[in-house]
């Protein structure tokens, strides 16, 4: 197979049914391929996508192990060369995906990791490239007195690129990393790095896996040749669980940089 578009979902089934629709017919099915991880939805997704989609491969889990160790299972079941996350609140706005991915990789074969163009719902430039962060970058985004002040915009405005006009980008752009809701690479890739790191269970997964493709030697980029809507519900914006989950495993990856400031390559 030449590309595996891998999806991950909990209790969305409406979300994936939209996604599916657009990303079926935007592939190659003697070449390339989908396969959706079930992170143990209750909401009948399993039935939806018997009934629905018999030529999508779909695994449910017996558990919601998280984002990253989700996506390791889907890429362990992929048979394609090239892999493509994909949230499942994305929609896919035409264009053949496998050929675009296939054109990408042969003309640049430094490139390791890409994200096509992302566009909000209201088809503005959604900003999923980034700088790595500091250490304050996680509260500067999540508490409301530390973001409206100047040292906070400042560091936001640093990690989440806003002096790159992304809309004004038209060839391919070295990036730090680039959010997980779409990531290309190659399997073997993948096989190399031992996939994305199964401590995080959700955010930053996808730094970390940007971070350790840049050091296989490999460059992380920005491409806009195909754009992909997606409907960003920024989880942890307001607090809860998940956003003390997502903050804990932010510096779980200080940590394992042993950063006491900054993640750098």
């Amino acid at each position: 197979m030449r590309l595996t578009i891998v999806i991950i979902t909990w209790n969305e089934k409406d979300l994936l049914q939209r996604c599916l629709d657009t990303v079926l017919p935007a592939i190659d099915s003697n070449q390339d391929e989908v396969v959706v991880i079930d992170n143990h939805s209750q909401d009948g997704t399993d039935a939806m996508v018997a009934s629905d989609y018999p030529q999508v491969r779909y695994l449910k889990l017996d558990r919601n192990i998280g984002v990253g160790p989700a996506r390791n299972r889907g890429v362990c079941l992929a048979h394609g060369t090239y892999i493509m996350t994909l949230d499942n609140d994305t929609r896919v706005l035409g264009g053949d995906i496998g050929a675009a991915v296939e054109d990408i990789f042969h003309n640049n074969p430094d490139i390791g990791l890409f994200s096509f163009r992302l566009l909000n719902e209201d088809g503005s430039i959604q900003r999923n490239t980034r700088r790595y962060p500091n250490i304050i970058q996680p509260l500067c985004a999540r508490i409301g007195f530390i973001r409206a002040s100047r040292i906070g915009q400042r560091n936001l405005n640093h990690h989440l690129m806003t002096d790159v006009d992304l809309a004004a980008v038209d060839d391919v752009l070295d990036v730090d990393y680039v959010l997980g809701a779409n990531q290309v690479f190659r399997k073997e890739s993948f096989v190399l790095l031992n996939g994305y790191d199964e401590a995080i269970f959700f955010g930053p997964e996808d730094a970390d896996f940007c971070l350790r493709m840049r050091r296989l030697g490999f460059r992380v980029c920005y491409v806009p040749s195909l754009e992909i809507e997606h409907a960003h519900r920024r989880r942890t914006r307001k607090f809860s669980l998940l956003t003390l989950k997502h903050i804990i495993h932010y510096y779980y990856l200080f940590w394992k940089e042993k950063s006491l400031w900054r993640i750098r390559p």
